[in-house]
């Protein structure tokens, strides 16, 4: 067979003006060759290589027939069908005749061997589709599509949308739709930004540092009360002794303890111990009250002060 292949390829009709010239013709020829040596010793997938290299070169009825009986041992239906295909195809001389009822019977035990997929994809235009890697025109897409029996990968993509993938396991003769749907992708949303914590500002540094007590209010009402009577407790306090000695002194003089001298001497000593008395309380009063208002920092309202002094009742 072999030699009968490489007569085949020699008689291949005379090329054309588009055909390679003949250096290249023998390059071809040498692909052919080693490729049918491969061949003869089951080294399927390694002659496959060489003829399609020879393919590459010059189209040849031989070369595409050989093509095809190497995919169909090495499983690979599909392919192997449409190799034989084109050799039928192809203007039939005498030296590729006897291989015309050969790829015909070979064409028939593959069709049974088949399986078909049906793909469909819905929830987004202009999809992609892929099986085992290999990117399906858009145009078959919904159409009963020949594979080999096996396991098969199909995968659907479509920009913003979602990956959609199913494993297949087809077996001769079966045939498997398979309806892919392809779900938008869902944009993320920028977080709403975290609120800014308030800054803190230290106080600035004073020049000074606070005094550690209070400074006394400024002066009203009250504290002009306070300051009147001290200063007319002390006042009267002067004019009271003032009038207490003077009645000590009137009284020295007097020529005796019974007489006008005497009594007048002893009411300026009355007089002077009441006015003193009632000057010695207000004094007081008003000290005590300016005293206090110092200690607690600020000035109150005072209920009336009322200072008696034998039988005489002032009120401030």
């Amino acid at each position: 067979m072999f030699a009968f292949a490489l007569a085949a390829l020699s008689a291949a009709p005379s090329a054309r003006a588009d055909e390679p010239n003949p250096a290249d013709v023998a390059v071809a020829r040498e692909h052919f060759k080693a490729g049918a040596k491969l061949a003869e010793e089951g080294k399927w997938a390694e002659a496959v290589v060489r003829y399609q290299k020879s393919l590459e070169i010059k189209r040849a009825p031989i070369t595409l027939y050989s093509l095809g009986i190497a995919n169909k041992e090495l499983g690979r239906y599909v392919i192997a069908i449409e190799s034989l295909r084109a050799f039928l195809a192809e203007p039939l001389v005498d030296a590729t005749k006897p291989y015309e009822k050969p790829a015909r019977e070979a064409i028939a035990e593959l069709e049974l061997k088949l399986g078909y997929v049906l793909v469909r994809v819905s929830g987004a235009p202009d999809a992609r589709v892929s099986i085992d890697g290999v990117e399906l025109p858009a145009a078959s897409v919904g159409e009963r599509r020949p594979v080999d029996p096996g396991k098969h990968a199909v995968v659907a993509r479509a920009p913003g949308y979602a990956e959609a993938s199913r494993e297949l396991d087809v077996a001769s003769g079966q045939q498997l739709e398979v309806e892919l749907t392809l779900a938008p992708i869902e944009q993320p949303t920028d977080p709403a930004p975290s609120p800014t914590p308030p800054a803190v500002v230290a106080p600035p540094k004073s020049a000074t540092p606070p005094p550690l007590i209070a400074a006394p209010q400024q002066a009203g009402p009250a504290r002009a009360i306070q300051w009147a009577l001290v200063g007319g407790g002390g006042g009267l306090f002067a004019i009271g002794l003032g009038v207490g000695v003077a009645g000590i002194v009137e009284a020295s003089g007097a020529p005796s303890s019974e007489g006008e001298d005497a009594s007048t001497a002893l009411d300026l000593a009355l007089a002077g111990d009441v006015v003193g008395g009632v000057g010695l309380a207000a004094l007081g009063a008003g000290a005590i009250w300016l005293i206090v208002d110092a200690v607690r920092g600020e000035p109150e309202p005072r209920a009336p002060v009322r200072v008696t002094a034998r039988g005489f009742e002032l009120t401030f």
